[in-house]
């Protein structure tokens, strides 16, 4: 069940269960008619939403006035609600606290629409699946750190976080893809010395509860030739929609940064995933798999 589906169902009953307890310690109803009584909305201390508080006349704290028609008037009726052993802290607490739970509500409707559209949760693989282990950790998450070597600094390695995509959520193809700006180091020394890696963990994506070098903490890295699409060719089309889903924000960087398109041409995997060592995956044994 979806979080935001639990937080719906936590609201109704929170709800549900304050109106009974309204109903429950109702007292006797009583007419109160006055010329001066005021109505305004009860923001913060009703117990329904059509209700109107009499301040002139009735603590708000205590008890509310129920309205019969759509607008009420100065001089009509007001009939009030007095619980009986409810203490008015106790009823400020019931209304502050359903508000505390739809503010939770709508906050974890909105992370689960941030986050819906860059991946597609799926279950971790058999560890002893090592080709399933290596294209789960790489579908799974969304940045890393790709190193390449430096122009500026004698051929050192540079490492740089960077975004990337394999694919759209749930299709991805096991291949990163960069959107990288001619003003960035990494894209100036791919174009110059095309070796590079690119190293990402599951601790980034929160399934690993242990320190990152645990080596129960799966991590990757893969080496290989880190080359630039053709522009307006089909593979770049295609990766651009893979990283835009992923990441839309990128949608609405700068044109004047120059970004591009790259993916790293594989041609090495280094994968922990256990104790014991590096695990032994072929280049081919990783594209070949199927999610």
């Amino acid at each position: 069940m979806k979080s935001s589906h639990i937080g719906l169902i936590c609201i109704v009953m929170i709800s549900l269960f304050a109106l009974r307890e309204c109903k429950d310690n109702a007292g006797t109803v009583s007419k109160i008619e006055h010329p001066s009584c005021i109505h305004t909305e009860c923001t913060l201390y009703s117990l329904h939403q059509d209700c109107w508080c009499c301040n002139k006349l009735i603590d708000r704290y205590k008890s509310v006035c129920w309205r019969e028609k759509d607008t009420p008037t100065a001089k009509e009726l007001c009939f009030a609600f007095c619980p009986k052993d409810v203490k008015p802290s106790i009823m400020e607490l019931q209304v502050r606290l359903r508000q505390l739970i739809i503010f939770f509500f709508l906050f974890l409707t909105v992370l689960e629409h941030a986050s819906c559209s860059r991946i597609l949760r799926i279950a971790k693989p058999d560890r002893h699946d090592i080709a399933a282990s290596a294209r789960w950790l790489v579908s799974q998450n969304i940045w890393g750190v790709l190193s390449t070597l430096s122009i500026e600094h004698d051929g050192a390695p540079f490492g740089n976080v960077v975004s990337y995509s394999d694919g759209l959520p749930g299709k991805g193809k096991g291949i990163p893809y960069f959107y990288l700006t001619m003003l960035d180091p990494t894209t100036r020394n791919a174009l110059k010395d095309s070796r590079a890696s690119f190293a990402i963990s599951e601790s980034s994506i929160g399934t690993c509860k242990r320190d990152p070098m645990d080596p129960t903490c799966s991590k990757l890295t893969l080496t290989g030739k880190l080359l630039q699409l053709d522009e307006g060719s089909e593979e770049e089309k295609v990766a651009k929609k893979a990283l835009f889903t992923k990441h839309p924000e990128m949608m609405d960087w700068p044109e004047g940064h120059e970004f591009s398109v790259f993916k790293l041409e594989i041609m090495n995997i280094f994968l922990i995933n256990w104790y014991g060592g590096a695990k032994s995956i072929t280049v081919d044994e990783y594209l070949r798999y199927k999610e």
